[in-house]
């Protein structure tokens, strides 16, 4: 029987009916199962099924995102066939990848129906989100989302790999989230002129500086990936990615993540200070690169505005509570208008701020 157009997997009748029929194609003589939806993400419907041993995961992005109402109108703007993208990216990266570090593969994408279907890629670990908000900083972790990051940039700088289709989709694809997540952070509050010196800065000198060709992850965070308890990591969600960016943007947004919960857990600062220094060797291990002065100084500035972002941008994040938020905006504010070269820098300043 074939699906009604464009289904929509919020829907528990279709949902049903679609997974019945996946089942009938990759697991033939598999009829139970069970799902559940996962409220991760503020644009995409996911949901997980399992039958007979078998995980699979169920993406669609419908014309209005799934959070429309709790993001900015840029984030919300981004095309539906946005996760058409992931099996280029995945496909792109994957081959560079050592065995503790897994993205899923792609067993189906649905266009009529904007679905991806992809394997499972948790295998029993936890969301990174989750492990943070409870204090658990595990440096092996944070070393391999480094390496991540680092294979990723060592093995595509140069080599002209578009991930949206066309160099012009990429281009714009990457300056979107630029200025997003820059500039953008500056509209929904009032900062200071020495704050908005600095964004505005920060988002012409790499408009014109810091473009490279080399494919940008977009959205490496801890919500987005899954750690093992040996500490291999599990990734997904790379609908946002770009073959056109900056690599110390992706690394910022990582370590910005990472300071967000520094400044939530207090509690455990030296644990969340290793895994961010955890990363930066991962990263270097791989990447020649952050041994430039510049390098250094706009890395930290991308963290600072990250934390900016995640408070007062277009994607808040719904974990951050609201005594939280002067603690994050105040470090991320640091960040920005301090001029600290380096990361010892920063940690040398927060060590002394929570002193106090």
């Amino acid at each position: 029987m074939p699906y009604p157009k464009m289904i929509e997997l919020r829907n528990d009748r279709q949902r049903s009916e679609y997974i019945k029929n996946l089942l009938k194609e990759f697991f033939p003589g598999t009829a139970a199962f069970t799902d559940k939806f996962i409220d991760v993400g503020a644009m995409n419907y996911v949901y997980e099924a399992e039958a007979g041993g078998h995980v699979i995961y169920l993406k669609q992005a419908l014309d209005d995102a799934k959070n429309k109402e709790k993001i900015g109108k840029d984030l919300a703007g981004i095309p539906k066939n946005r996760i058409g993208y992931e099996d280029k990216y995945i496909e792109t990266i994957s081959k560079f990848l050592p065995k503790e570090i897994e993205l899923p593969k792609i067993l189906k994408y649905d266009k009529e129906n904007n679905i991806l279907i992809i394997s499972d890629v948790k295998k029993g670990g936890t969301l990174l989100e989750e492990s943070l908000l409870n204090g658990n900083f595990n440096a092996k972790t944070a070393y391999n989302l480094g390496k991540f990051l680092g294979l990723s940039h060592k093995n595509t700088i140069g080599r002209n790999i578009t991930i949206r289709g066309s160099e012009e989709n990429d281009v714009d694809n990457w300056e979107i989230f630029l200025k997003m997540r820059t500039t953008g952070i500056l509209q929904k509050e009032k900062f200071s002129d020495d704050v908005v010196k600095n964004v505005n800065d920060v988002y012409e000198d790499v408009k014109y500086n810091y473009i490279n060709n080399v494919v940008i992850n977009m959205d490496c965070c801890p919500k987005n990936v899954f750690e093992r308890k040996n500490g291999s990591i599990g990734l997904v969600d790379f609908e946002l990615a770009s073959g056109i960016g900056d690599p110390a943007y992706d690394l910022g947004f990582l370590i910005g993540h990472y300071l967000i919960m520094l400044a939530i857990r207090t509690d455990k600062v030296e644990e969340a200070i290793s895994s961010i220094q955890s990363i930066l060797k991962g990263y270097r291990e791989e990447m020649n690169f952050l041994n430039d002065k510049n390098d250094n100084e706009r890395l930290v500035k991308y963290s600072g505005m990250i934390m900016i972002y995640r408070v007062a941008g277009s994607s808040p994040a719904p974990y951050i509570k609201a005594d939280k938020m002067p603690l994050i905006k105040e470090i991320g504010i640091q960040l920005i208008t301090r001029n600290f070269h380096n990361f010892d820098e920063v940690f040398y300043y927060i060590r002394k701020r929570l002193k106090n």
